[in-house]
């Protein structure tokens, strides 16, 4: 790429093609390329921060705080920080971000959404997630991700039903969204699978709770169940990362 003769707007063009088709380590090098000779360009950061989010999170967050000190006041270098540091565990330095983010434009949606992805399956902060996808869909009310993430906070807290509903809803919305389609079947199948387990359960305990054969059936659907919830966390994990395609 020649330094002399140089379009960030074509380049970010062509690094969001390549983000599009999921290219998104060809992307990050055509965007590291451009910022040897424009380092501190918040277009190709913020480009180059939301690619590596999808190839490396340390990398992604590293560029994030690049694009927080050359622009202080934008949202955008704290939105990659929330969801970077989300995925690697440092739950509360991803809050601060999400909130920073929130300060910075209040009124855009995806800062509320990563604030409700960020407190999403923490103990007690349930309202404060449900409060912020809220904030969003206010600000967006048609907006099929909102309510894929809102689904997501539903499932992580075990609620099958209404998480079902909202993947319903995204799909009203949105039919080709795949993420909600694939939502909407762990939903099914978590609350389906769940339900047998208990009736099960209820059922040997009732015959005879000491009865060793009964023990075994009833460990081994416990231990079913374990499996599949771990499965369905495994499952929220590729929905936040299908959401991080989003925005």
């Amino acid at each position: 790429m020649s330094a002399e003769l140089f379009d960030v707007d074509d380049v970010v063009k062509r690094a969001e093609a390549l983000m599009e088709i999921d290219r998104d380590r060809e992307a990050a090098a055509l965007l590291r390329q451009a910022l040897a000779s424009h380092p501190e360009d918040p277009q190709l950061l913020d480009t180059l921060g939301t690619a590596l989010l999808d190839v490396d999170d340390r990398q992604a967050l590293e560029v994030a705080e690049r694009l927080i000190r050359v622009d202080p006041e934008g949202h955008r270098g704290h939105v990659i920080a929330a969801t970077a540091c989300d995925s690697l565990e440092r739950k509360d330095e991803a809050e601060a971000h999400a909130r920073r983010s929130i300060e910075a434009a209040p009124w855009l949606w995806v800062p509320h959404a990563v604030l409700a992805e960020v407190l999403s399956g923490r103990r007690g902060r349930r309202d404060e997630a449900n409060d912020a996808i809220r904030h969003a869909l206010e600000l967006q009310p048609e907006n099929a991700t909102l309510y894929l993430v809102r689904g997501n906070i539903d499932l992580a807290y075990g609620d099958w039903a209404r998480a079902k509903m909202c993947y319903e809803k995204a799909l009203q919305i949105d039919p080709t969204l795949t993420a909600a389609q694939r939502a909407l079947v762990v939903a099914h199948d978590g609350q389906d699978m769940l339900n047998a387990a208990v009736v099960s359960a209820d059922q040997l305990l009732r015959l005879d709770p000491q009865d060793t054969q009964a023990r075994r059936v009833l460990t081994e659907v416990v231990y079913t169940t374990l499996m599949h919830v771990q499965w369905v966390l495994l499952a929220l994990a590729l929905l936040a990362y299908l959401f991080r395609k989003a925005y």
